[in-house]
């Protein structure tokens, strides 16, 4: 990521757009957490003066490079989730038919958006453990 995409994602999230919100910054903290992770074991990794922890340093690096990788991705899987729900809110409610139309795409739209950022909470706390 460059410092420009960093700053970009800076910028959209002090705007006044929906998107990104609470859910893809925890994803980008955790994400950072799990390259801070992989960086204590990249450096402890290869040193003789931790010759006895080597096997579980290559297992947590594992580990926490998947994580990383997962927390990307839920980035953007946390943004378009919230992005239905506020799709949802703008269909249209004239008739009975529109209204439960609605009200079920916004149910389940709600639904989306709770489960992503329960998943990078649970991501994270995986990251926390590896720490």
């Amino acid at each position: 990521m460059s410092v420009s995409t960093i700053q970009q994602f800076l910028k959209e999230l002090a705007s006044s757009a929906p998107t990104p919100g609470g859910g893809s910054t925890a994803a980008l903290s955790g994400a950072v957490g799990a390259s801070l992770v992989s960086m204590v074991c990249q450096l402890t990794i290869g040193k003789k003066r931790y010759a006895d922890v080597q096997t579980e340093m290559h297992e947590i690096l594992k580990v926490s490079e998947e994580l990383q990788q997962k927390l990307i991705a839920m980035i953007d899987e946390d943004a378009k989730a919230f992005d239905l729900v506020m799709d949802a809110f703008k269909m249209p409610k004239k008739t009975a038919e529109e209204k439960s139309a609605r009200r079920t795409a916004i149910q389940e739209g709600s639904k989306q958006a709770t489960i992503v950022p329960m998943k990078v909470v649970l991501a994270c706390a995986r990251v926390i453990e590896l720490g």
